[in-house]
């Protein structure tokens, strides 16, 4: 050939690869009727470039165009060229490869038929670059493809070719590890039918780099798992392979952690069953390396029937289980189950902790400072606080009651929460600190200022507010009735506010037994006074039952000016006008806003309103 030739073969080569690369299928198709007619050969299996042919160009992922391959192809055929598949980029990646990475199952057979059609052999065990091989390539997650599968077996079995089924890639990766992975069942059965047919045990307690065995892999997720494991176990049975069950991850998980996390009832039993058939101890007791144990990953998430299989197997198997062991959020799993309210995995627990002579850690906390008692307080649970109870009394332990969490409730302050306000519980929670001697704090306060009496009137729980003045009066205590949270609000102004007479009227004699004077001119964040709420509720009771408690104490009662025109005070004294029932009541009417604490303005701008 001479230079020219050489040179114009070499131009129109590259022109043609570079026309490949841009997707320009008309352009392909010129530059190869072109050379055709001036009889210029062009080097379609020459890499030109960073290591790429035509072909391979052709091949490369963001081209993957099967009409331009075929125009090579017929190209070839016409100028007595052979299609090199096997040739190889500087990723070591052949034009075959390349197919089968990008998962396109008809360029993939059509190199199988281009290939038996010129009678050579495709390189099927042939690694890239990074390890991957054939085989490995069509169980990539991303393509996970049976069918191309099949194909590379067929191809294989046609040939005579082994293909090296625990054949790894630089992950560790092995090929039925990534059908694993993919939870591809079917390509899991393919491969196991093709490794018994050409007698090669798989290595099914290997791991890859990430510590990942095929039992870990297989309980990731749920998808397909369980046919998997079966499908895992049945092969190890029949090869007499010993499953490694307790094997764990870089992350410190056991297949049976995996399972368990998953909430696969099913996969559990398989691993109880296998490993009970084979005499292997199960550590159900280990932690991974987010420091859970089989037992807090199963009360986490709130599963009964793997906390019962797990304590039977304990028992079963005379192994103690560590129920009083926290992990790295300080949750141990009693207090998951006190968390998820779930009374019967409590019961369990208990029930599991007596048998085996566990002195429960009644007391321990979790982050935000909450014992087991208040976490069970917090979900309005009565049983569960009674249990506990129970069991503290039977083993002589002294609960922490009086103890605040980090945002300051305590257990007499949770139980009257808007959401608990229960009060089975205060009566439990009140006599169990009767029976131990010890006193709570009735007035104490959390982060909003507010105490036990003013949430019990807030939830309008008469009965709460009494069973707290009668635990106060028992030990000589005196509420703090004037005391406000940081809204402003007393707890005569909440009463009024709840326009709840009998709560009003309980206040109202609790302070008279006990020699407290209610400060009703007293004003809340928004100005108003217990006087100003009540004129705006509708019982006349309460308006009653106020001014004569302003009488008996000679309180004046003072309202702003602009409260006057709707003032139900005045118009219910008109109405009692004759009966002169209120005759001593006095109230005098702020006319400046700004200043409602100045004596001085009171007497300058107020004047005494009396029938």
């Amino acid at each position: 050939m001479g230079l020219f030739k050489t040179i114009q073969k070499v131009n129109k080569t590259f022109e043609l690869k570079e026309a490949i690369c841009k997707k320009n299928i008309e352009k392909v198709k010129s530059i190869l009727d072109s050379s055709t007619k001036k009889k210029i050969i062009l080097g379609i299996n020459d890499k030109i470039e960073n290591g790429w042919s035509p072909l391979l160009s052709a091949n490369a992922s963001d081209v993957n165009d099967i009409e331009v391959v075929k125009l090579l192809i017929d190209y070839a055929t016409k100028n007595n060229i052979i299609l090199d598949l096997n040739e190889k980029n500087k990723k070591k990646e052949s034009s075959f490869m390349l197919a089968i990475v990008n998962n396109n199952t008809e360029m993939v057979k059509l190199f199988i038929d281009y290939a038996n059609k010129n009678k050579f052999i495709l390189s099927l065990n042939d690694k890239s670059e990074k390890g991957w091989t054939p085989l490995l390539s069509a169980n990539l997650k991303n393509n996970n493809n049976i069918e191309i599968v099949k194909l590379i077996i067929d191809y294989a079995n046609e040939h005579d070719i082994t293909l090296n089924l625990n054949e790894k890639n630089k992950k560790g990766e092995s090929s039925i590890m990534l059908a694993v992975a993919n939870k591809n069942t079917e390509i899991v059965k393919l491969l196991i039918e093709y490794a018994n047919k050409i007698n090669v045990i798989l290595d099914i307690n290997d791991k890859d780099n990430d510590g990942y065995s095929l039992l870990l892999n297989a309980n990731i997720t749920n998808d397909n798992s369980l046919e998997i494991v079966k499908l895992l176990i049945n092969y190890a049975t029949e090869h007499n392979i010993l499953l490694d069950i307790n094997s764990k991850s870089k992350e410190a998980c056991s297949p049976l952690m995996l399972g368990i996390n998953n909430n696969n009832i099913e996969i559990v039993k398989l691993f109880i069953n296998y490993a009970t058939k084979h005499n292997i101890l199960l550590d159900i007791n280990s932690k991974n390396e987010e420091t859970y144990s089989p037992m807090m990953i199963a009360t986490n998430n709130d599963n009964i029937e793997i906390v019962k299989l797990l304590i039977n197997y304990a028992t079963e198997h005379y192994i103690l289980l560590d129920i009083n062991s926290k992990n790295e959020k300080i949750y141990s799993p009693m207090m998951h189950a006190i968390s998820n309210d779930n009374t019967e995995i409590v019961e369990l627990l208990l029930d599991y902790a007596k048998e085996h002579h566990i002195i429960l850690n009644l007391n321990e906390k979790n982050r935000k400072g909450y014992s087991l008692i208040m976490i069970a307080l917090v979900h309005n649970n009565t049983k569960i606080f009674k249990e506990l109870m129970e069991y503290a009394n039977e083993h002589h332990i002294i609960l922490n009651i009086s103890d605040k969490g980090d945002e300051g409730w305590s257990p007499i302050l949770g139980v009257n929460t808007k959401n608990v306000n229960n009060f089975e519980i205060a009566k439990l929670l009140l006599n169990y600190a009767n029976e131990h001697n010890i006193i709570l704090d009735i007035n104490e306060t959390n982060e909003n200022k507010s105490y036990s009496v003013l949430l019990a009137i807030i939830n309008d729980n008469v009965k709460m507010v009494k069973l707290l003045m009668d635990y106060a009066n028992q030990h000589n205590n005196l509420l703090n009735l004037n005391g406000k949270n940081k809204n402003g609000y007393t707890s005569i102004m909440l009463a009024i506010i709840k326009n709840n007479v009998e709560m009003v009227e309980l206040l109202i004699n609790y302070a008279n037994e006990h020699h407290i004077i209610l400060d009703l001119n007293e004003k809340s964040n928004l100005g108003k006074s217990s006087v100003t709420y009540a004129i705006g509720c509708s019982s006349a009771s309460i308006i009653e039952l106020l001014m004569n408690y302003a009488i008996e104490h000679n309180i004046v009662l003072r309202i702003d000016k602009d409260k006057i025109n709707e003032n139900r005070l005045v118009k219910l004294r008109r109405k009692y006008q004759r009966s002169q029932k209120f005759k001593n009541v006095n109230i005098k009417v702020n006319m400046d806003n700004t200043n409602n604490n100045s004596k001085e303005k009171d007497e300058k701008n107020n004047k005494e309103m009396k029938e």
